[in-house]
Parts: structure tokens; sequence; C-alpha cells
């Protein structure tokens, strides 16, 4: 279990109660004899009738010797079996500790039973056979008799030291095991289910009284000596109550408090809590519905982890498409009106001749950064990342009518995140029909689009270079915002000649974005472009640099101060641009 795993229950037990837990066991063992001796004693004497004398005093001085003898050897035997389990706890041992001593902690509740079974059977023997030599007539009933009476108040003290040492122990049970399903692995056969408690209570509370009263009176009737009904009565009705009600008690704690337990993890986990565990302590069937509980909130933490990583994969809206198409989604797609935006780093090749590639990297995560929130939070996915450049879709995978809009409003935020830290760039923008859909083959596949407008997003980013411009988009995307909306969007854009771009026989028509959008009417456009002679120091240290090493960072800033030269120097040169687009 990992340590951000919460486990729901009882506190763990505190280390000053390992040396008490000793104690604790031997007095729920002499708690249970004592209500075991307390049935016998109410027995004989409800039978202590003319008509059948069953206890005789010497009988019952024997009867109290070897209890008390016995008693006393069970007391020392059950020190001896939890000294190797309490010594191990004692220790506080990080390790976990070996299989018999987790086996034997498992069968504790059953050992312990066992130990008191057999004291009061031999009980029974001695204390009946005593009785039977010491009377003169009703020989037989007198056996009988004394021995079913003695066995009642055992197997009923049993059941009890049984459920109290199993109640004893179970707040123990994970410790002997570090993995919290641990207990129902063990070779051992299931055992105390719930099905066993509830005939132990059956048989304890009613089938016992019932026939050793109907036993003993067909003997007394039988050899003419018997039994008064009014005694058999009482002792049947407070018989069965008492033993039925400390019976019922001991169960249906044993029953409750863990069901309890996960009722309780089940409403964290319908809060959004999937960091919550139940302890397993029990090898029954509420042992398993534990184990059974932990391991789906195992798949789910796992699920949700799957989730996130997709998420920051693919991006939020694709991962969400993928998860509702499930492992049967087929390849394949639709046909969307959708605007592409591309954005690309001018000069970045220059940039990286002289530079780690450590430092690179923390470059472009600063970038990147920038790029991707301006896309998200506007309703568009990143589709690709190519090198320094960034594809971005906005109207797929979900409608957006608005996609034009969203699209010129990422890239005001994206032209003004990378002019805030000195970087040069070029954004095409450009609208139309794609295919959006899956691409690949059964086995591997990713979510994309293909179309024109793709294309022409990317050659519109060249153009930036040649032109001198920031954000260049097509007369599609121009006229899918005049039709949209209208306000500092439609006058911020700046018609420019047609132009016909690489790789295609048609001229398109290209507007500009005014930087007056991002930078504001009172700021000089040609005073803010990168030169070689400006100081980038400012932009560069507001650039900050997340998860590198410090010396990557300060090389990274020491980039950005690069980059904004060897970009301004790259304006100048319309050969320079850059070929590594997209086809």
């Amino acid at each position: 279990m990992a340590e951000s795993d919460r486990l729901v229950g009882e506190e763990s037990p505190r280390a000053g109660d390992r040396g008490r837990l000793q104690r604790h066991l031997l007095r729920e063992l002499i708690e249970a004899n004592l209500l075991g001796a307390s049935i016998i004693a109410f027995f004989y004497l409800v039978f202590q009738v003319d008509e059948l004398p069953v206890a005789s005093r010497t009988a019952m001085q024997v009867m109290a010797g070897a209890m008390l003898l016995g008693f006393l050897l069970v007391l020392y035997l059950s020190y001896r079996i939890t000294s190797p389990l309490v010594t191990w706890l004692r220790a506080e041992s990080p390790a976990p500790p070996p299989s018999r001593l987790q086996i034997a902690v498992v069968v504790q509740p059953a050992v312990q039973a066992l130990l008191v079974l057999t004291l009061w059977a031999v009980a029974a023997v001695a204390f009946a056979t005593a009785e039977a030599l010491t009377s003169d007539e009703a020989v037989p009933l007198r056996f009988f008799v004394t021995l079913m009476g003695t066995l009642i108040g055992g197997v009923a003290t049993a059941a009890i030291t049984y459920l109290r040492v199993e109640h004893t122990w179970r707040e123990w049970i994970p410790t002997f095991f570090p993995g919290v399903d641990a207990p129902t692995r063990l070779p051992l056969p299931s055992r105390g289910g719930l099905a066993s408690r509830l005939h132990v209570a059956f048989v304890l509370g009613t089938v016992l009284p019932l026939l050793a009263v109907g036993m003993a009176a067909s003997v007394g009737l039988r050899l003419g000596t018997p039994v008064n009904a009014t005694q058999i009565t009482w002792f049947l009705v407070i018989a069965g109550i008492v033993v039925g009600a400390i019976l019922s008690v001991n169960i249906r704690r044993s029953i409750t408090q863990p069901i309890h337990r996960i009722q309780e993890a089940m409403e964290k986990v319908s809060r959004g809590d999937l960091a919550t565990m139940v302890p397993v302590d029990r090898v029954d069937e509420l042992g398993r519905l534990e184990s059974g509980f932990n391991q789906m909130m195992a798949g789910l933490r796992q699920r949700e982890d799957l989730e996130q990583l997709l998420n920051r994969q693919v991006g939020d809206k694709v991962a969400e498409r993928a998860i509702r198409s499930g492992p049967e989604a087929d390849i394949g797609g639709e046909i969307r009106r959708v605007t592409a935006l591309f954005v690309d780093l001018v000069a970045f090749s220059t940039v990286a001749e002289s530079a780690s590639p450590g430092a690179l990297a923390a470059l472009l995560n600063v970038v990147f950064g920038v790029i991707v929130d301006a896309v998200e939070s506007r309703d568009g996915i990143v589709n690709k990342f190519q090198g320094d450049a960034v594809l971005a879709i906005f109207g797929a995978p979900e409608n957006d009518r608005k996609h034009a809009e969203h699209a010129l409003e990422a890239a005001e935020a994206i032209a003004s995140g990378l002019e805030a830290v000195n970087l040069d760039f070029g954004i095409g923008v450009s609208t139309g029909e794609v295919f959006a859909g899956n691409v690949g083959t059964e086995t591997r596949y990713e979510y994309t689009v293909i179309g024109d407008p793709v294309n022409e997003a990317a050659r519109l980013q060249e153009l930036t270079r040649m032109l001198e411009r920031r954000v260049l988009l097509s007369g599609a995307t121009a006229a899918a915002v005049r039709d949209a909306v209208g306000g500092r969007l439609v006058s911020a854009l700046v018609p420019l000649e047609p132009v016909v771009l690489r790789g295609k026989t048609e001229a398109t028509e290209v507007y500009s974005l005014s930087p007056e959008l991002w930078r504001g009417p009172s700021v000089d456009v040609e005073s803010t472009e990168p030169t070689s002679g400006e100081d980038g120091g400012d932009g560069a240290a507001s650039g900050a640099v997340p998860g590198g090493e410090a010396g990557e960072e300060s090389a990274a800033s020491g980039l950005l101060e690069l980059g904004a030269v060897t970009g301004a120097n790259a304006r100048t040169t319309p050969d320079s641009v850059d070929e590594g687009s997209l086809e």
C-alpha cells in the first residue's frame, strides 16, 4: 500500500497498546470462562430438586478442582501461544514477519477457542463421572444431565472466546500484513464465514438448550423420575436469552463493523477521494469484500492515472473522445469545418547550433507553455508538437461555432506571451473543411486533422518572415470572424495583397492581425521588433523556465536573448524561411 493511500476505520493501534495486548487477551479468556461457569451454576441451581438431585457436594468439589487446574493450564498455554506474536509487535520491526507468525495471528481465535473447549470437555467428563460414581440411583440420568449441562456451557464459552479474541486481534492483523489484501492470500481454507457464525448462534441459542432439556426430560420419564416442567421452561428461556444475547452482540459487531467501514470508504470515494482504502483484517467473505474493495480502488486509481497521462499526451478533449469510444473505436472520422493555427519560432535551428539539448528543451517548455495555455483556454486542442512548431485545431473533436474567433484570440495571446520573453515567431491561421478522426492502423492510430486549411496555415506561417508580420490569416478565417463577431478583432484585420503560397496554384487572400491588438495603440510597432543591438535581458528574465536544472535555466534565459537576435536577423532575409513545415 502506498503511503498516500488512506485506510478507513479504526485508528492504528498505538505502540503502548502492544504491551497491554497479552493482558487484554487473558482478561478476555477469564471473562468468557466466568460466563460459562455462571451458565453451569444456573443450570445446576435449576435442576437441584428432590426428584432429581443432580449435583452432590463431592461431585461439585471435583468439578471445581478440575476446572481451576484446567483453567490455569489454559491461561498458561494461551500466554505461551501469543508470546511470539506479542514479542514481534514489541520489536516494531520494519520488516514483515515470517509467514508462520502471519498464519498464527489469523488462526489465533480458533486456537484459543479450541483450548477453552478442550478444558470444558475434560471438565464435563470428569464432573459427570464423579456425579455418577457418588450417586445411588438414576446413574445414567445423572451422568447424562451433568455431561450435557457442562458441555452447553463449554460450547457457549468457546464460541464467545472465539469472537472476543478475534475482535481483539483484528486491529493488529494489518500490522502483520504489509499488503492490504494479504490475509486473503494465505494458504488457509476460508473459515469463520458469515453463514458459520449464524449457524453457531442458532445452535447455541436455540438448538442446544432445547436438545439438552428435551433429552433430560425424556430420560427422566423413562427412569420414572420426571423433571419439573416449570424448571425446564425457565432454564430454557433464561439460558437461551443470555447466550443468544451475548452471541448476537459479538456476531453483530464482527459483521457490521467491516460493513460500516466499507460504507464510510464508499462515501469518501463518492466525494472524489480515490486514495481511500480499507484494512483487510479477516479471511472470510467480509475479508474478501474488503480486499475486493481495495482492488477496485487500485483499478480506479490506475484508470485515473492513465486518463491523466492520456490527457497530457493528447489533450483533454481528444482523451475524452478516446475514452468514450473505448477499445472498439475504429479508424475513420468525419468532415468538419475548423480553424487551424500553426506557430513556429524564427531561426530556431541557428539557436540550436550553440545550445545544449537540455537548454533547448527548457526553452521549448517555456514556448509550449504559452501556446498550450492560450489554445486550451479557448476550447482548442494542440494536435502536434513538431520540433519548435505547434499545430492547434479549433472546432474539433467537439463542435465550436466560434472556432475562427477563438483561434484569433489564441493567436493574440500567443503573440503577447512570446513577445514577453523576447522570442521571434510566426503564426498562420486558416479556416476550412478537414477530415478529423483516427488515422493509422488497427493496432496504432492517432487523432488528427487532414486538409488544405492545415497546409495553408503552415504556409501562412512561413510567409510571416517575408512579410515581416507576426500573425497572418486566410481570407476564409477573416470572413468567418467578420460574420460571427465585430469589435476589436474585426478592426484589427489588415488586408494584404493576395499571395500564391508555396505548393498551391491559386492565390490566397491574406490578412494580417495588427500588433496593436496585443501590444496596445500606444506602442511603436517597429520599436518592439527585436534587433541585434537590443538588450533582451529584461524580457528573458520574465520567462521562467519550469522544471529544469539551474544551469539549464540560465542557459535557456541566454537562449531567449540569442533567439531575439537571430530572429530579427532572419526576418531581414527572405531566404531563411524554414522548410520544415507540414506538407
